[in-house]
């Protein structure tokens, strides 16, 4: 759900129910997601139980001057986060080049799943998105299905930044040069 921080009206937000959810969506805690900002701070992220908790994090929003936010279901699970370059397939469906590893700040539970499945679902997501350098997070559930949270454009690519770095130059370098034909 998309919603202009400006528009909540005065009495707050009305929240009909998570049964209105799909499975694992039925769940009364809320994340709250900033969209505005391309570099991530405190407080742009934030884990509402309450409907009164989401208000003030909207509050907090709009006096940071940043009107629109996106509200999602909590999904429980361990947190994953990936890189890839490029938008053309891969082994198996994959992005030319993937590389995931679990987020550290969490209690993992090591849930399994399917990681080629999480690497073509993250190329159809920047297939679709337009993004050919890219980042994101990723929840795996108990049931080991793969939920992505979010999808961005040039992420630091922190932990694998020596081996990215000349993928990605060799990757732009061969885009534009099929662009300069």
């Amino acid at each position: 759900m998309v919603i202009r921080v400006s528009e909540i009206p005065e009495e707050g937000l009305r929240f009909e129910g998570p049964e209105a959810f799909p499975e694992p969506f039925q769940d009364r805690e809320w994340r709250l997601e900033d969209v505005e900002l391309a570099v991530e701070k405190d407080g742009d992220v934030v884990f509402g139980d309450t409907a009164d908790g989401v208000r003030r994090a909207l509050a907090s929003l709009l006096q940071r001057g940043i009107d629109r936010a996106v509200i999602q279901p909590h999904v429980e699970g361990d947190l994953v986060k990936f890189y890839g370059i490029g938008v053309g397939s891969g082994a198996a469906g994959a992005p030319p080049w993937f590389r995931w590893f679990y987020h550290r700040e969490q209690r993992l539970a090591g849930h399994p799943f399917d990681a080629p499945a999480l690497a073509r679902l993250v190329r159809r997501a920047a297939t679709a998105l337009g993004l050919e350098v890219y980042g994101g997070d990723a929840v795996i559930t108990p049931a080991g299905e793969i939920v992505l949270l979010d999808h961005n454009a040039w992420p630091s690519f922190a932990l694998f930044r020596e081996e990215a770095a000349p993928r990605i130059a060799d990757y732009l370098t061969a885009r534009f040069s099929l662009v300069s034909r």
